[in-house]
């Protein structure tokens, strides 16, 4: 929780950038002359333009994301990103298919071939309009470039918005994860640092493939005007690579959800061997953790060397089948009998050029890459999917009169073992106290209660509004009055009430700067005692109709207890 006063920052330029603005990137000048005359500072970055919004972009995904799950059995979340994005992603794709087709590549080809036969002898060509060739080449690059950059930045600032929302989704998830699925964050780490990372481009990559078949076949027809059926010889042997190239995508996909599970395994181990590092080193166990990480690791090494060795192939090919394309056409065009002039020559270089982009970087980077995005979207769409806490027991449970717990035959079995068996329970006011062994289901019944762990039998129903201090302190990063108060309005009364009973007075006089020292993450700086106290009193602070304490007092001396 970030309990620093909000920083009013400066108005994104971005935002209110006409046209010519935007195509010379004029808006950012100001803060790149700033960082070549100085390092730049947190004051000098704009604010976030509106839509880059964390909490917009997670409310219409999670909107979509409801309406998903509502109409289908198989959610998609790349039916949710069409459905945000996909009317700006078509009219940027519809831009650069006429920048680079019908400019960049189709104008330039026949231009070049115009302008090249000038210096062929005897030619035709004026001066006159070789100089206009010429200008029409300057002025096809000058508008391919300056449009190709911006269209860079707005694909993959759709693909940033994609990041921004999954990002927020599966941190939201990891807060209502239930128990059953706790051991799960390893997941959503990997999950974030690799399958999220990779949208960022998915836009550009899209568009590319999408483009290259239509470009192949437009080049196709201008080389078949110049050059007749030799054209044909060529394409014959760029068509033959493409069912090898989406086999190896095939491949390549299949392999990246096996890296990814190893991944999420290694990182899980890895986790908990930092968690319980004092134990490690206690018990001098760092050898026996270590080579077990290391054992995950060469198994994920070994199914990544495979997926970059077909990597390797699909460029292979793509770099192969270009030359020898370019070759074939050529010579079979000679064999039948035919002349090169320098019209033609430039006219077959220049698509065989646009055929270069699609063979050797479209197709072997593209269909890999879709592969892999694929893959991502599977594994953050059962990350989603995973059980969680009911929404409606996270805040105000029930908006009943009476506040009761009432439990009827309710059985909780974790991993195969009953924990709790055929509970009944009526609490509808008082102090009710639940003794027993440790082990014997204490904490479990009272996460059945948050429904925190779900009921394989039995009904759980509870009326009122809950507060919960957990056996295990969480203390999280930030003052030690807002790790008590945490989001709810201060009340100068009862917060001082609040910590007389819970023993903290005589803790805040003697810490430097009293309620408003900062704490440490997982508050290293502060006692077992002190942090068991910290979680007690943010329970009791809240203004609730339920409160349920896991054996709070167990780490106070006698003395605080009583």
């Amino acid at each position: 929780m970030d309990c620093s006063d909000q920083k009013i920052r400066t108005q994104n330029p971005r935002g209110k950038a006409g046209l010519f603005n935007i195509l010379l990137f004029k808006y950012a000048f100001n803060i790149i002359y700033t960082g070549t005359r100085r390092n730049l500072k947190m004051d000098d970055i704009y604010e976030v333009l509106p839509n880059f919004e964390a909490s917009q972009l997670y409310s219409r995904m999670t909107q979509e994301w409801q309406k998903e799950l509502k109409t289908s059995k198989n959610p998609s979340i790349f039916k949710i990103f069409l459905r945000m994005f996909g009317w700006e992603f078509a009219l940027w794709g519809i831009g650069i298919f006429i920048a680079v087709l019908f400019i960049g590549d189709m104008a330039h080809t026949i231009v070049m071939g115009k302008f090249m036969t000038y210096f062929e002898p005897g030619t035709n060509v004026t001066l006159k309009e070789a100089l206009l060739y010429a200008s029409g080449l300057i002025g096809a690059k000058v508008v391919v470039q300056l449009y190709d950059n911006t269209y860079l930045l707005a694909v993959w600032s759709i693909g940033l918005r994609m990041q921004i929302a999954c990002n927020t989704m599966v941190y939201r998830k990891c807060l209502r994860l239930n128990s059953k699925n706790q051991n799960n964050h390893g997941r959503a780490v990997t999950i974030i640092t690799k399958d999220i990372a990779q949208l960022l481009t998915v836009a550009d990559c899209a568009h590319m493939l999408l483009i290259g078949f239509p470009k192949f076949f437009v080049m196709l027809y201008i080389m078949y005007t110049y050059i007749g059926v030799s054209a044909l010889a060529g394409a014959a042997i760029v068509m033959a690579t493409v069912p090898v190239n989406a086999l190896l995508g095939i491949l390549i996909s299949k392999y990246r959800l096996k890296t990814a599970a190893q991944t999420d395994q290694r990182v899980k181990i890895t986790q908990e061997m930092l968690t319980a590092m004092r134990i490690i080193k206690m018990h001098t166990w760092e050898k026996f953790f270590s080579n077990t990480i290391d054992k995950r690791r060469g198994k994920e090494m070994k199914i990544l060397r495979i997926v970059y060795y077909l990597k390797a192939v699909v460029f292979a090919i793509g770099q192969l089948s270009y030359r020898f394309a370019f070759y074939v056409c050529v010579l079979t065009y000679v064999a039948l009998g035919n002349h090169v002039t320098a019209e033609k020559a430039f006219v077959i270089i220049g698509c065989f050029g646009a055929f270069e982009s699609l063979l050797t970087d479209y197709m072997p980077n593209g269909i890999p890459q879709m592969a892999e995005y694929k893959a991502s979207l599977l594994r953050i769409t059962n990350f989603l999917m995973l059980e969680e806490v009911p929404t409606p027991l996270s805040g105000d449970i029930h908006n009943s009169i009476d506040r009761t717990i009432d439990l009827k035959g309710a059985t909780v079995t974790t991993e195969g073992a009953t924990v709790l068996a055929g509970i009944s329970l009526n609490v509808s006011g008082g102090l009710t106290v639940v003794a027993g062994p440790t082990g014997s289901g204490k904490s479990t019944l009272l996460k059945l209660l948050l429904h925190d762990v779900p009921a394989n039998s039995g009904e759980v129903n509870v009326c009122g509004k809950v507060s919960y201090a957990s056996q295990e302190p969480w203390i999280f990063p930030s003052t030690i009055r807002q790790n008590i108060t945490f989001g709810e309005s201060f009340n100068e009364k009862r917060y001082q009430r609040v910590i007389e009973v819970c023993a903290l007075i005589h803790d805040f006089n003697a810490l430097p700067n009293g309620d408003q020292t900062f704490v440490s993450d997982r508050g290293l700086n502060l006692s077992r005692g002190q942090k068991v106290r910290i979680n007690l009193a943010r329970a009791i602070y809240k203004e609730a109709d339920i409160y349920l304490l896991d054996d709070c007092l167990s780490s106070v001396d006698g003395r605080v207890g009583k």
